[in-house]
């Protein structure tokens, strides 16, 4: 199996992708979504997700596509009135490029229809400005299928600029092109949805000429490329001012303040029925109706985008100042309301007497005044408010705390003697505070806090697979977060990880366990010594091409036993041998009867480990 590139690069062996939820400089909100660009969780390296090109169980080959000398284009589409561009985000990677982006320029356009079709134009942009807001790793590395734990193409997630421009609805093209500071190219991988090689429809300009972005080396399926779209929508916000009631013959002011906000240039107004307004254009009209009226606001805005309110003005009673201001009843205390002179009452109680006996809550009165229109008037009585004191239950003493009781006080009083609203403390306790608010009520809350536990780091370890994989236990006491460093320069931020090691040699191990207050740190030297390899076995098969019988020949096997399958390039299996125990060595014919002439792969499996060696068959 060969994996390309776009520049149609072979690849022997396989590769690797983690993701990362980095989010580099991206504002507003995302609009267009083309994800994903993993499909493994944690099967990479550290933990990682992996974005894996299935070379292997569909026959895929194009790992990625490049930017040298050449750009990239995909379709988007969003619906609405207007949005302005905020930031694009592309994926991509250099080869050996580490976890720092190496990218160092990216430019970007966009076309009405699809780039390279009869009547498709730029509409925005241009291929000369650098839009590189931020590129950072992404947390993920691209592999081919079956070569888990590759970090030579580590993805960066790569924001540009969207420069504020304006973009109606519709559907457009997204053309971008980069630069790197590394001679391993510059390279985009496709989207890698589970299971699927037909991916998108993304175009590849190069050589002077549009072209679709294939798996043109091994399914020929079209290709898309992951990218996001964040953009602020300005579509018109429009207030047509809210519901009211206004006596026969008086007059109300429409819309709010403002009526008109955000849109695209320039606006037009349009309030309707006519009936009863001052002026149909204007923001803010007078409204003098003879019969309960619902009013239309619709606003345009200089692309055409509407957005419409609505606001109800009732008749019915006049509004008169009978009862007192809104206030505040103390704890079990209750008022006298009186709603002054007049031919009759009705009170929200049910009560028809000029005065009601009122506790915390809300009440409305109409008094007949001998007219059509009666007088109205309400009062909000609300209950006294209660303090409620906010911090943390469990401090650093070194760091310490702040308390503040909540609410409009007119006084606090704390038990530590202070007298303000917040208040600092340093140690575990108990704490109280008494407040008075402008009405004279009183009122308490506590509070009790403790410190945060020392931190207690210790860690265990098992050996598995050929003695280079250890699996690292967490048994540290009253920690929140960790730092295992495993004396090779790698490290991680797992509570429990898993870690392979390179090579045979005594390691220093460091786990820095910490919780919100204290950090403390255990070392352990551990000595890795690792199993036989079939990686690094010696493979030998004769005669190529073979005929009726193939010689195997291994040597330096590990214990336990051994399985070959051949298959040819179909992926149809010809044959099936398992050998139980082998040893450290095995020489053995297969028959290789029903095998016509052609090219075979034959895959060796021993335990977790497989190896695949090329057959050739003639007569």
């Amino acid at each position: 199996m060969r994996i390309h590139l776009s520049a149609r690069i072979p690849f022997v062996g396989l590769l690797a992708l983690f993701l990362h939820t980095s989010t580099g400089l991206v504002k507003a909100q995302s609009v267009y979504d083309n994800l994903p660009y993993y499909n493994s969780v944690g099967t990479g390296a550290g933990g990682a997700n992996e974005s894996v090109l299935y070379s292997t169980s569909l026959g895929m080959a194009v790992i990625a596509h490049g930017t040298n000398n050449s750009t990239l284009a995909e379709d988007f589409t969003f619906s609405g009135c207007n949005l302005r561009l905020d930031s694009m985000v592309v994926f991509g990677y250099q080869r050996y490029s580490g976890l720092n982006s190496t990218f160092t320029s990216c430019t970007w356009r966009i076309w009405d229809g699809r780039p390279g079709d009869v009547g498709s134009q730029v509409i925005l942009g241009d291929s000369l400005t650098n839009r590189l807001d931020d590129a950072r790793w992404s947390g993920a590395y691209r592999i081919a299928e079956g070569d888990n734990g590759d970090t030579v193409r580590p993805i960066m997630r790569i924001v540009l600029d969207g420069a504020g421009t304006i973009l109606p609805g519709g559907t457009y093209w997204f053309e971008w092109a980069a630069t790197g500071s590394i001679g391993t190219g510059v390279w985009f991988p496709p989207r890698t949805p589970v299971g699927q090689s037909l991916t998108g429809n993304a175009m590849h300009y190069t050589s002077s000429v549009w072209i679709p972005c294939e798996d043109w080396a091994g399914t020929g399926d079209a290709q898309g490329l992951p990218f996001l779209v964040y953009a602020t929508r300005i579509d018109p916000v429009v207030d047509a001012g809210g519901n009211r009631s206004i006596c026969i013959g008086d007059s109300t002011l429409l819309g709010g303040s403002p009526t008109v906000s955000s849109g695209y240039g320039p606006v037009t107004v349009q309030w309707s029925p006519a009936t009863g307004l001052s002026t149909t254009t204007g923001t803010n009209p007078v409204a003098t109706p003879v019969v309960p009226t619902t009013y239309v606001l619709t606003v345009t805005d200089s692309s055409g985008c509407i957005s419409m309110d609505t606001v109800g003005v009732g008749l019915g009673a006049q509004s008169a100042n009978l009862l007192p201001h809104d206030t505040i009843l103390c704890d079990g205390a209750t008022m006298t309301l009186d709603a002054g002179p007049g031919l009759g009452y009705q009170w929200s109680t049910g009560d028809t007497a000029q005065s009601v006996l009122a506790s915390p809550g809300t009440y409305f009165v109409d008094v007949d005044n001998g007219t059509s229109c009666p007088f109205t008037d309400s009062i909000l009585i609300s209950p006294q408010e209660h303090p409620l004191i906010l911090g943390n239950y469990v401090i650093c003493p070194a760091i310490g705390d702040t308390l503040c009781a909540t609410g409009n006080f007119a006084s606090y009083s704390w038990n530590t003697g202070d007298t303000v609203a917040c208040i600092r403390i340093t140690s575990a306790g108990n704490w109280s505070v008494t407040t008075t608010d402008h009405v004279g009520c009183t009122a308490s809350d506590a509070f009790s806090t403790t410190t945060f536990p020392l931190v207690t780091p210790s860690f265990t370890y098992t050996v598995s697979g050929n003695g280079l994989t250890y699996q690292f236990t967490n048994t540290s006491l009253n920690s929140t977060s960790w730092l295992w460093e495993f004396g090779d320069g790698d490290s991680s931020i797992q509570q429990h990880p898993t870690h392979t090691y390179a090579n045979n040699q005594t390691y220093q191990v460091r786990l820095t366990a910490s919780n919100d207050c204290y950090y403390n740190v255990a070392s352990q030297a551990i000595f890795v010594t690792s199993l036989p390899d079939l990686d690094h076995a010696t493979i030998v098969l004769s005669p190529q091409p073979a005929s009726r019988h193939l010689r195997l020949q291994a040597i330096g096997l590990q214990p336990g036993s051994l399985e070959a399958t051949l298959t040819d390039l179909q992926g149809r299996q010809t044959g099936n041998w398992k050998w139980e125990n082998p040893g450290n060595s095995l020489d053995t014919f297969l028959d290789l009867g029903s095998c016509s002439s052609g090219l075979y792969l034959l895959a060796l499996r021993q335990g977790e480990q497989v190896v695949v060696r090329k057959v050739v068959v003639g007569n």
